[in-house]
Formats: C-alpha cells, structure tokens, sequence
C-alpha cells in the first residue's frame, strides 16, 4: 500500500481531518457529490495495527475500531473506513 504524507495531504486540503496513529492506512481522498472530500482508511489495516500493535485480540481489535473510531464521529469532515476485498489475481497482498 503505497502511503502519503500528513503533508501531502494538507497540500491537497488543509481541512482534511486525519485519524490519529494510521496514517499508513490510508486509503486516500473520497470525492463525494455535494460534500466535502474526506480522508478514506482501511479497515482491515487498522484492525491489524491494533492487534499487532496494542495487542488485542482479532474480536476486541474490531469491537474497539468500531465503536472508537468508526463511531468517533467529528463533523462533516469525519475521515471514511472502507473494508477492501482480497479477489483472485489482484495485487491487494
């Protein structure tokens, strides 16, 4: 996954709103129609990092994302989550 700056990002957009801690989650920027763009992660990637990092358990590392970070709602600008698909033949890992 190739990974972009906190920089990078305030470049592209000074009001983008990061999660803190998984910069090397991002996914990107999501264009929305009629709203402003917003800072899009991946789940599964965040879900690892609190296993791997803060060493949750698989059940509790989802539990915490999604009632922590998912549920942190902090405006219009609040970042996305998006859960990515390992398909046959694609080069997802």
């Amino acid at each position: 996954m190739s990974m972009i700056s906190r920089e990078e990002l305030a470049e592209i957009d000074p009001e983008l709103l990061l999660a803190d801690g998984y910069d090397h989650c991002i996914l990107g920027v999501a264009h929305r129609f009629s709203e402003p763009d917003v800072v899009a992660y991946d789940i599964g990637c965040i879900v690892g990092s609190l296993v791997e990092n803060d060493g949750m358990m698989p059940d509790e590392a989802i539990e915490y994302f999604e009632y922590n970070i998912l549920g942190s709602y902090v405006g219009e600008r609040t970042p996305t989550f998006i859960e990515t698909f390992k398909t046959e033949g694609s080069d997802n890992g």
